[in-house]
């Protein structure tokens, strides 16, 4: 867009910290199992504009606050995220390849995506 100035400028604008999305979204994917949560988990802390230690990092912080969600989000990492065939993995993979995650042509691409997730929810569970 263009400055008060009139010049084009091109700005990241953060819109909420990663932690309390994180618990929200983990809540979500607890009672929905939607695909779109278990990817919303994964590409929000991977793509966070100060990177994946600061979003996980900040997820830390609401445990030490004591969110009241992080009991249910923790069960939902635990219960759902802890390999890369459990269901949270595989609902991402699936949503970001749009259902041809198990093609055997693309297995390489899924397990990738599905082990990042795992990955992901190891460092969250680790976390303090």
């Amino acid at each position: 867009g263009k400055s008060l100035l009139g010049a084009e400028t091109t700005q990241d604008v953060r819109i909420a910290k990663a932690g309390p999305m994180l618990v929200l979204k983990l809540n979500a994917f607890s009672g929905r199992k939607a695909p779109k949560d278990a990817h919303d988990i994964a590409y929000l802390a991977l793509n966070y504009l100060d990177g994946p230690g600061k979003a996980v990092a900040e997820f830390a912080e609401e445990k030490a606050a004591g969110n009241r969600g992080m009991p249910r989000a923790l069960k939902t990492l635990k219960n759902f995220f802890s390999d890369p065939n459990s269901q949270g993995p595989m609902a991402c993979a699936a949503f970001r390849m749009n259902n041809e995650h198990e093609a055997p042509e693309r297995e390489e691409e899924s397990l990738l995506i599905r082990q990042q997730c795992v990955t992901l929810a190891q460092a969250l569970l680790s976390s303090n």
